[in-house]
């Protein structure tokens, strides 16, 4: 009896060593863009393996990849059903809805496994049901994530942002000052920590903030016109004409834009002008 034991013990050991060399050359393949050699090897071991995650996984990135996101979804769907406790299909398949917009769908997946408190899985909450236009909700989510796991800035980015829409811009900066001292060189940290300086009359911060948004990321239009608003209200105009340039030769076709242009140039060409163009908020334009 003993030695039987020893026996599958032996043959379930050679197996999972004959799966782990199969996903390792079919992720070769893939690195290699052989995706056809790779979805071979996968279908493969997931027929001889029905309970193998790693497989399915690694198979549906590949048709992610090719952009066959319903042969993706249906491979996921598969390995639910021979997993069907498996935490991993809930995630995989909540964020493969998430990456889509589809946040309803995405709500399907992650409120089965909300109760093991996974900071991704609340945060990935946080963003459904700010998509689908529940904030309330939202924040209780972030602010859970954030409980779970106080060192992921993504959590407190997300978190700032659906405060900032709430209104409540005070609790948003002391949430985005936390997001941009967790990760100093995130430009949509700096630029979310700008608005709120914004909101509350703090240009010169968010000047500085929106700043540093552009140095992280330089394409970030809408940074470059919130510095040149952000400069009108500190009332340097020569400042602001050279971001507004910036700005329309990123987007040539903001009539807002080039309008608020046109008016710091006058201001500028003349002694005496018109007043100063009134500075735009954040979503004031088209």
């Amino acid at each position: 009896m003993i030695e039987t034991e020893k026996f599958f013990l032996f043959l379930s050991f050679v197996n999972e060593l004959h799966v782990h060399t199969l996903i390792e050359q079919a992720t070769k393949y893939r690195d290699d863009d052989k995706p056809l050699h790779a979805m071979q090897l996968l279908r493969r071991v997931i027929a001889w393996q029905p309970a193998c995650e790693h497989a399915y996984v690694l198979l549906a990135q590949i048709y992610e990849e090719a952009r066959q996101y319903k042969a993706a979804e249906a491979v996921l769907l598969q390995g639910l059903r021979h997993n069907p406790k498996s935490e991993t299909f809930y995630v995989v398949l909540g964020s493969f809805h998430l990456a889509r917009l589809e946040f309803a769908r995405a709500l399907d997946y992650f409120l089965k496994i909300r109760h093991r408190h996974m900071p991704y899985v609340h945060m990935s909450l946080g963003v459904a049901y700010r998509g689908i236009g529940k904030l309330l909700q939202a924040e209780r989510e972030l602010k859970l994530a954030a409980q779970a796991d106080p060192k992921l800035p993504k959590v407190f980015e997300v978190w700032g942002e659906v405060l900032l829409e709430l209104g409540r811009t005070k609790d948003a900066l002391n949430v985005l000052r936390r997001a941009a001292r967790l990760d100093q060189y995130s430009g949509s940290a700096h630029h979310l920590l700008a608005d709120a300086l914004a909101a509350e009359g703090q240009w010169q911060s968010a000047y500085e903030e929106y700043l540093l948004a552009v140095d992280m990321n330089p394409d970030d239009e809408e940074a470059w016109f919130n510095i040149a608003n952000a400069l009108i209200h500190l009332d340097r105009l020569d400042e602001a004409k050279r971001y507004l340039e910036r700005y329309l030769h990123l987007k040539p076709n903001d009539s807002t834009a080039a309008s608020v242009y046109r008016s710091v140039s006058a201001i500028l060409d003349t002694t005496e002008g018109p007043q100063p163009p009134q500075p735009m908020a954040r979503h004031d334009r088209n």
